[in-house]
């Protein structure tokens, strides 16, 4: 027979028992909870570098691992950088209707058209099940990207007619709103004229070139032109945005304009003009001028969405225009008739120039982030030109669609 005490010592047990089982529980949940925190930083770090990889499968396998190295090592899982091997990085050919990857290998990887990499972490630390002998637990995932779209062209730089000629002048691509040039590099570019194009010098253009559809347009290409993409036709007709500046004129913050660095106004009635080694900044708005010209080193900075349009010459020499976000979105130059534009500045230009009837000549060792459009458009120097297909759809359109790099899993 059971005892009172008996009873009591028999419920003590018990309550021991469901304590622990319950201390027990609460460990795992919180540790299952981080380990899936950590699943999550992984997953979003692969997720990242995949992308990398794909925008540069252009170039080859091996630029394409160590985009994919680089990327990931930005990102971290449970603290600790996300540090991945060549073998962890596949390429090969993704089947959209079976959703399934199968992995190239030695040269047949020039041909793939995606990537799958995958990652283990197998020593994450527990907080509370350490009490139970759980010391660690582990996370794998996996992310798979590859190219959607036809890719047929871009147009980043679009004119009637283009040069590319002298110096080591060259031009790639990136998405300005899918993240940084470094992260999502491209070889997409596209030099396109609704007419012929002569390209000559040293040139180097990560993308293609595509020449007007009328009789006798056609593409000239000399000397150690490298184009890794397609010499041929525009798939089809485009039509150049226009720059009219007639609304502008009358409704403008021109008046926000202050002193530049010197003291001086940059103003003379609607001309605008620095020199020597000045410094001004322009506040986001729209400004009117008739004229524009940044000469001896002179900078003008730009600090938030800013359009400026010009109903005269456009010239943008000494320090240049400094786009303080460094987004091609937050500038836009509109030249309204047929007038000259220069670039030759020695700082970098986020922006786009829309001068559709205008000549336009871009020059000096500066890069160029972004898009110019002109009636003629001659490309020197040995700068870099990186179009943003993120502005190429805003002002241009799809010239027959853009390639892109996207997640299938």
């Amino acid at each position: 027979m059971m005892t009172r005490r008996s009873r009591r010592g028999s419920g003590a047990i018990m309550s021991g028992l469901m304590l622990t089982t319950t201390i027990a529980a609460g460990s795992v949940a919180v540790d299952i909870g981080y380990q899936r925190m950590v699943g999550g930083q992984l997953q979003a770090g692969l997720d990242a570098a995949a992308i990398a990889a794909t925008t540069r499968l252009a170039d080859s396998p091996a630029e394409a691992r160590a985009a994919a190295t680089y990327l990931a090592s930005l990102n971290s899982a449970g603290g600790s950088s996300i540090t991945l091997t060549a073998s962890e990085i596949e390429i090969g050919t993704w089947d959209a209707t079976t959703k399934t990857f199968t992995p190239l290998a030695a040269a047949a990887e020039s041909t793939g058209t995606a990537v799958r990499i995958s990652h283990s972490v197998a020593d994450i630390p527990t907080f509370l099940s350490t009490a139970f002998g759980v010391a660690s637990l582990g996370v794998s995932r996996v992310a798979i990207s590859g190219t959607a779209g036809s890719g047929t062209a871009s147009c980043g730089v679009l004119a009637a007619t283009v040069d590319v000629i002298n110096g080591n002048w060259s031009a790639d691509s990136y998405d300005s709103s899918k993240g940084t040039y470094l992260a999502t590099k491209s070889s997409y570019a596209g030099v396109c004229a609704d007419g012929s194009i002569t390209a000559s010098g040293n040139a180097k253009i990560y993308g293609s070139l595509y020449y007007g559809r009328d009789a006798g347009d056609h593409a000239s290409v000399s000397g150690s032109v490298t184009v890794t993409g397609s010499v041929a036709k525009l798939p089809k007709e485009v039509t150049l945005p226009t720059a009219s500046s007639t609304y502008a004129k009358t409704h403008n913050n021109n008046a926000t304009i202050g002193k530049t660095s010197s003291g001086k106004s940059p103003m003379d009635g609607t001309k605008f003009s620095m020199n020597a080694k000045e410094t001004l900044t322009l506040n986001a708005g729209t400004y009117y001028f008739t004229d524009f010209s940044l000469n001896g080193q002179a900078q003008l900075k730009v600090n938030g969405a800013v359009k400026i349009y010009v109903a005269g010459d456009f010239h943008a020499n000494g320090g240049g225009i400094l786009n303080q976000a460094s987004a091609p979105k937050n500038l836009t130059v509109y030249v309204d008739g047929a007038h000259s534009v220069e670039v030759n500045g020695s700082a970098d230009f986020y922006g786009s120039i829309i001068s559709p009837n205008s000549e336009g000549h871009i020059n000096g060792n500066a890069a160029f982030y972004g898009i110019i459009v002109g009636n003629k458009i001659e490309l020197n120097g040995n700068g870099k030109f990186h179009e943003d297909l993120a502005m190429v759809d805003a002002y241009v359109g799809s010239v027959g669609g853009n390639e892109r790099a996207v997640l299938f899993q």
